[in-house]
């Protein structure tokens, strides 16, 4: 199966450690997490990084179960 999908997103303004977590992301279809995979287009959090500034994620999360196995793979923007 083959799709395609589009998004115009505008991001709020952020700052240091901001509490906020917006997220564009998809999950496959009749399975449970991480089994059936969700790809995690853009996610926008100063949460996650050292520096606490506002980064963008670009996420392929995977794997059999939750919380023993969960492989991911992305790449950071900030």
């Amino acid at each position: 199966m083959t799709g395609r999908f589009e998004a115009r997103i505008l991001l709020p303004a952020t700052g240091h450690d901001d509490p906020i977590w917006p997220a564009f992301w998809m999950m496959g279809n009749g399975t449970y997490w991480p089994n059936g995979s969700e790809i995690d287009v853009m996610e926008l959090s100063s949460g996650w990084s050292t520096d606490l500034e506002p980064h963008i994620y670009g996420s392929y999360h995977f794997g059999p179960s939750y919380p023993d196995i969960c492989f991911a793979s992305g790449t950071v923007y900030p």
